[in-house]
């Protein structure tokens, strides 16, 4: 995946076919966290109230709810990816990169969850023998994480050159 333009609005990024099939199969994957994973707080339980989680928790589903309602819609958008010669372009709302971002992390957190909270990611072998799936999307989502931070780091509204493409 890389910055083929940048404007004032929006980035377009081009990507493989194989990328593009990554892409989508890990946002068709959200929401990955379960719902009452999050707490107030992992230390004492005591002093929280039974309100005050139901508070939360119905503030993440809502939350959620908003985020793949988008995602749905932005998934269906018009031409969202245009096929030009062998590559796939799509356009991404500056507004929208944050909530890209946060779309992709829980899909990562949500599989790590789900591969049992691994203290060592490092060490691939143990995860991908527990749960394939739940592994590729972890990795999957991190990967377009770190492409979608590296690839508008330093950008400011201009086209890039054809040579820094390829």
């Amino acid at each position: 995946m890389k910055l083929v333009k940048s404007t004032a609005k929006f980035w377009t990024f081009t990507l493989n076919e194989r990328e593009r099939d990554f892409l989508i199969a890990v946002l068709r994957s959200y929401p990955a966290i379960p719902d009452h994973h999050q707490t107030l707080s992992r230390e004492s339980r005591d002093w929280i109230k039974p309100e005050d989680e139901q508070l939360l928790h119905e503030a993440l589903l809502e939350q959620r709810t908003s985020h793949k309602a988008k995602l749905g819609r932005w998934l269906k958008g018009r031409a969202r990816f245009k096929q030009v010669e062998d590559r796939w372009h799509f356009s991404l709302a500056k507004a929208d990169f944050d909530w890209m971002l946060q779309v992709l992390n829980d899909v990562r957190v949500g599989n790590w969850i789900q591969l049992g909270s691994p203290d060592d990611v490092h060490n691939p072998i143990e995860m991908l023998q527990k749960d394939p799936a739940a592994f590729f999307h972890m990795e999957a989502a991190g990967m377009f994480q770190m492409e979608f931070l590296r690839a508008v780091e330093g950008t400011s509204g201009t086209e890039l050159d054809e040579d820094e493409i390829l």
